[in-house]
């Protein structure tokens, strides 16, 4: 700090004589330069500036902002206690890589309601055989969806819970693993597509192997990078269902 007032106080001194130079003071009671730097001295040691003149006048910014807090100076919570939710009952997509497991949102967004004549339901108080039922459309009309898991121990062993990020319900899919662990070192459990792609989006997790063709769609130009289980290791495809 002693180089920061070093700095401010003669700046601050030239800046009071070049307003009263100008006739710009405009204050009944003028500031001399040795008064203008003690003032600046003591606002300092106060933990403020006040010099009553704007920072781009006296061409502050620069230090003040060599002071001033940084995002990286804010303190992040680490991600593991933060809610899936994040106030909105919603869970995230799936990471490509599962470190530990993840437990799904306790909650979850309202159907849409105003189901249509002959379906399961018409609104979300009509589904009530499961956890955090919901009325939703199909081809076949409206029905009720139902959370049918919350973490990987809902599930049998060979699955884990797949939060869904789209509202359409959380579900135990097939798994090949659970987290990182059950896979080689340093490879990865991650969520893969089916044969149909996009259409029905992730419907399992499986551990990348040394055999990969990829390892993220990236590498796959306009398809994607899934798991084959004829391969029994990842590879491109460009397979979708349509309908």
């Amino acid at each position: 700090m002693k180089s920061l007032r070093w700095m401010v106080v003669p700046v601050l001194g030239l800046s009071a004589l070049g307003l009263s130079a100008l006739g710009l003071a405009g204050c009944p009671e003028t500031t001399s330069a040795g008064d203008a730097g003690r003032d600046a001295q003591e606002s300092v040691d106060a933990g403020s500036l006040d010099s009553g003149v704007a920072p781009d006048a006296v061409g502050l910014d620069a230090p003040l902002l060599l002071d001033a807090p940084t995002l990286t100076d804010a303190p992040r919570a680490d991600a593991a206690t933060v809610p899936t939710d994040a106030g909105m009952c919603m869970d995230l997509p799936p990471e490509p890589s599962r470190p530990v497991e993840v437990v799904c949102s306790p909650c979850r967004p309202p159907g849409p309601g105003g189901g249509g004549v002959g379906g399961e339901c018409t609104t979300d108080a009509d589904c009530t055989t499961g956890s955090n039922g919901r009325c939703l459309f199909g081809r076949a009309g409206a029905f009720c969806s139902y959370d049918t898991c919350f973490r990987d121990s809902d599930c049998a062993a060979d699955q884990a819970c797949l939060c869904d990020a789209s509202g359409g319900g959380n579900a135990c899919v097939p798994a090949g693993c659970r987290t990182n662990n059950d896979c080689g070192p340093g490879l990865a459990c991650s969520p893969t597509f089916g044969s149909c792609g996009h259409y029905f989006g992730f419907i399992g997790f499986e551990c990348h192997t040394a055999a990969d063709e990829c390892a993220t769609d990236a590498d796959c130009g306009a398809g994607y990078c899934a798991f084959d289980p004829a391969l029994a290791h990842w590879a491109c495809s460009m397979a979708e269902c349509v309908g």
